[in-house]
Formats: structure tokens, C-alpha cells, sequence
């Protein structure tokens, strides 16, 4: 389903509606979710974030900077199929000139009970589908850490092959990781 979806478990509008979740736009009472996510070690813990406490503020001076899309970044809310609950959120972040058309996908899912199964792949490939077919994208990619084993093992299965490694970028418990 394509814009201006509705569904029976509330009132609101999504952009998207795939079978276990729904997407819209990002809204300002998601940052006390988006707060906790971007504090919680287990969140955080193979993220650039979490080295530096996050507050109410920042995340809304994030979402003031990103929310009309043109600051490279198209950010979007990830809703619970069955409620109008947060449980995560993604962003398609253009790179380089807009001719040359490249950008880079980024999920998070913020709710434990959601980090498991299938849905990460499902919102991966809602990403592509609209990076490719509605943004007219030429190529994505995406970027983890190299402890990451389930995103990396997921956008493999994806057809995501490896180009590169980013040595010593992220420092964890006592060391570089690539």
C-alpha cells in the first residue's frame, strides 16, 4: 500500500503499511521514546551513539534539522501494525551531490520486543523499495559495525555484499572497532 494509507487501529495516515508495521512521519511527541532508545546501552551498544548523553533537546533540534527532508536526510517513525505504538525509526540519508543519486539506509528499532523475527528485513527492504522506486536512488548502502553479526547476516541475506571496511571508527569497552 502506497500513501496516504489508513488503518483500523487508529485514525492517523501512513505512508506505508507492510504486515507488521506501519510508517509515518516523525512527530515531536516520539522524542521522549527517541530519548530512551539513544540512553539504553543495549540500543546503543554497536551505534555511534550513546558515548555522549542524549537529551530531550538534541533529539529535537535533530528532528527541527531533518524533518522537511532537505537536509540530506529523510527520517521516518516506525509504528506498531496492530497500535499506533513507536517501535522504532529509520532514515534514507542522500550522499554526495543529488546527481549522483547514493544514499545510505539506517534503522533502529528502539523496542526490545520488536528486535526480533522478521521485521528488520521487512522495514530494510520498505527502505530499498522507496530509496529505489520513489526517491530514484541509484544505489544504497548500509553501515555497521563488524560486531553487528544480525544486521550483517540480514542485509547479506538481502543481497548486500561487502565493499569496504572502515577500520578503528567506533571505540568500545577499550577498543577500536572497525
Amino acid at each position: 500500500m502506497r500513501a496516504n494509507t489508513q488503518d483500523t487501529a487508529d485514525s492517523d495516515t501512513y505512508i506505508f503499511v507492510g504486515n507488521n508495521f506501519r510508517v509515518r512521519e516523525t512527530r515531536e511527541a516520539d522524542l521522549p521514546k527517541w530519548y530512551k532508545w539513544f540512553n539504553d546501552p543495549d540500543t546503543t551498544r554497536e551505534l555511534m551513539h550513546g558515548v555522549i548523553p542524549n537529551t530531550i533537546e538534541v533529539q529535537s533540534r535533530f528532528r527541527d534539522q531533518h524533518i522537511a527532508g532537505t537536509n540530506n536526510k529523510v527520517i521516518f517513525s516506525i509504528v506498531d501494525k496492530k497500535t499506533p505504538e513507536l517501535i522504532g525509526t529509520c532514515s534514507i540519508n542522500l550522499h554526495g551531490t543529488v546527481f549522483s543519486r547514493r544514499g545510505e539506509i539506517s534503522l533502529i528499532l528502539g523496542d526490545a520486543r520488536f528486535k526480533k523475527g522478521s521485521l528488520y528485513m521487512e522495514i530494510t527492504m520498505w527502505q530499498l523499495d522507496h530509496a529505489f522506486l520513489w526517491m530514484n536512488l541509484h544505489s544504497v548502502f548500509s553501515a555497521t559495525s563488524e560486531n553487528n553479526l544480525p544486521v550483517i547476516n540480514t542485509l547479506e541475506r538481502m543481497g548486500f555484499r561487502r565493499v569496504g571496511v572502515l577500520r578503528d571508527v567506533n571505540y568500545r569497552n577499550g577498543r577500536y572497532v572497525n
